[in-house]
């Protein structure tokens, strides 16, 4: 991974029109090098699991930059367990196979403030 290839993720509790109060989470990564250019992959996925317990997956989805390296940005809205313990990742992707790839950037809800 490039040096400057970095994430966040934002995580908060959210009153829906239907199904009640749920957690957000949405990841934001920047300078991530071409998903093909990586192996068989297409996109970017956010990820999040409490191992031994849950996961969640979504896709992230390109925004165009000034200067032509896109930020991956998703989110995710339905998520009902905690989030405390969850280790929060970006995955590379392949959306034909629905293959999910290795780890490029990760981190754990925990470590972060």
């Amino acid at each position: 991974m490039p040096v400057n290839a970095k994430g966040v993720a934002l995580a908060y509790r959210v009153v829906r029109d239907a199904g009640g109060e749920r957690t957000s989470l949405s990841i934001h990564a920047q300078y991530l090098p071409d998903p093909a250019s990586l192996g068989n992959y297409d996109r970017y996925e956010g990820f999040a699991q409490v191992p031994g317990e849950i996961s969640w997956r979504f896709p992230l989805y390109p925004a165009p930059a000034a200067t032509g390296n896109p930020t991956w940005a998703g989110r995710i809205d339905d998520i009902s367990g905690p989030l405390e313990r969850a280790a929060v990742q970006v995955r590379l992707s392949n959306s034909r196979t629905n293959t999910l790839g290795p780890i490029v950037v990760e981190n754990v809800m925990s470590k972060c403030k």
